[in-house]
Parts: C-alpha cells; structure tokens; sequence
C-alpha cells in the first residue's frame, strides 16, 4: 500500500513538471508581435531545423571545391627587354628610311604592299651579280691552290719516295708494227729505250744513245699509225724502221755473260736465305 503511494505521488510530480514547462513555451502557430520582435532584449525566435532526411549508413552531399590550376610557363626564349626591343624597332625604321621603304607598317596606316621576302632581300643586299661574282672568285682561288700544288710538287717531287719515279722516263713515241703489236721508245737520262709491246707480252728490244736516235730520220714515231699495205703504214715509218734496224745490226746487244748469271743466281740464294732466318726469328719471338 506504502509502495503504490510512492509511485502515485511521483507522477503526480512529473505531470506538474510538464504542465509547468507547456505554459512557458509558446505555442507553434502564434504570431509574434511586430513590437517585441524588434526589441533586441527578448530574444531569438526559435525555429524547427530543416528535415533532412538521414538515412543509415548514408553521408550527406558534400560539395568540394576544386583548387584553382596554376597555369604551367611554357619553355621558351625569356622576355626580351624594353630597351632592347625600343633599340630594335629604331634600328628597322632607319633601315626602311635608308632603303626607301617609307617607313613600318604602324607609320603608313597598315598598307605596306611589298612582300615580306622582297624587305628581306634587299635588307641583305643580295644580288644576282654579286653573287656571280663570289663563285667566280672562289673559282679563281681554288684554281690558283691547284697551280701552286703542282709548281711545289714539279720542284720539290725529287725528293719524296713516293713521287720520284714520276720523271725518271719520257715516252718519246710509238711505232705500229702490226694492229696488235708496236714499239714505244722511251727516253731515260742520256739513253733511248725501245720497248716492244704485244697483247701477251712486254720486252725490251734495244737500247741506244740519245744523240744516236736523234741521228735517225725525222719520223715523228708518235704520228705513225698502223696500216695495211706498207709495213708501218706510211713511208716514213718504213724508213724509220729500216734505219733503226740496220743499227741494231750494226750494235747488236751484247748477252749476259755466265759470271752475271752466276752473280744474281748468288744474290737470289743469299735474297731467300735471308727470308728464311727472318721467318725463324719471328717464329720464336712469338713464341
């Protein structure tokens, strides 16, 4: 019974409570009065918050704001300065002034008719005499260079290896005994070499003074061409040719005695012996 009076007395006190707090808020529908919604000491109207409308395990959108991009500078050739480019602009006008082009296109109100190519043009003077003038001259050095090798190397030739035998002999001409075989004589020093030429074989035919091939008649040997009727073609060549062998009848060449055969049969023995000790002492240097 004690029990059952506790639990009514604190209801009774709860409900109180409420009745107490409903009478102090104002209700949802009443209209605050103009006169006590403008003085500043009453308060703030108390408003419902928005529904959102939450649901479980669902984040409300979020609006995210981008970083703005810096702009990245392109690689490229750095700014010129003002006094450069005012230098640069000046230098153009007196330049347009001096070669009668009136002026940029700013002064003459956008209406330049001649091509950019033909202000390029004469800015560099070119022309095509002038230019046919360069080649010539360029010509004419590389022609003196080539003069002046061959003077150097016509005095100085002697003495390098390489360029000694280029005058140790002079071909004085040729004699055509046949289509396919003639005679070259070729002068060395104080002697006259007669060289006999085939398509199989070179051989040396005779050997004479200078001063007694120019005792011979005057047959330039060089001019005579083969022929079909006479021996050498013409008869100058014929007579020549008689002439030349009725000295080498008179002056046969002498042969090679034994003692000469026997001297370079000698020097090629000592020539291969020589070749074989040198092969040996390389074998056993690498070894």
């Amino acid at each position: 019974m004690k029990k059952h009076n506790w639990l009514t007395g604190l209801l009774l006190a709860f409900a109180l409570c409420a009745a107490v707090c409903a009478e102090d808020k104002p209700a949802p529908d009443a209209e605050v009065p103009a006169s006590t919604a403008s003085k500043p000491d009453e308060g703030f109207k108390e408003t419902t918050p928005p529904d959102i409308g939450l649901q479980p395990g669902v984040l409300p959108p979020v609006e995210v704001q981008q970083a703005p991009k810096e702009e990245i500078p392109k690689p490229g050739a750095p700014p010129m300065p003002e006094y450069w480019t005012a230098g640069k602009e000046q230098l153009d006008k007196e330049l347009d002034k001096r070669q009668g082009g009136g002026g940029t296109e700013a002064e003459t109100g956008g209406n330049a008719t001649a091509p950019q190519s033909s202000n390029a043009l004469q800015r560099t003077g070119w022309s095509p005499w002038k230019s046919l003038g360069q080649v010539t001259a360029a010509f004419a050095v590389i022609l003196a260079c080539m003069l002046l090798i061959n003077y150097f190397l016509g005095r100085f030739g002697k003495r390098v290896p390489m360029l000694a035998g280029a005058n140790l002999g002079t071909l004085i001409g040729r004699l055509y005994l046949s289509p396919k075989a003639c005679l070259y004589f070729i002068r060395v020093k104080g002697k006259v070499l007669i060289v006999g030429v085939t398509p199989t074989s070179v051989s040396s035919v005779a050997e004479m003074d200078a001063s007694e091939f120019d005792s011979l008649p005057a047959a330039a040997p060089s001019t005579i061409k083969p022929g079909s009727k006479s021996e050498t073609g013409s008869p100058a060549g014929d007579k020549f040719l008689s002439q030349l062998k009725t000295f080498m009848r008179a002056n046969p060449q002498t042969p090679k005695s034994a003692r000469e055969d026997d001297e370079i049969a000698t020097l090629r023995g000592d020539i291969a012996r020589l070749r074989r000790e040198l092969k040996e002492g390389t074998q056993e240097h690498g070894e």
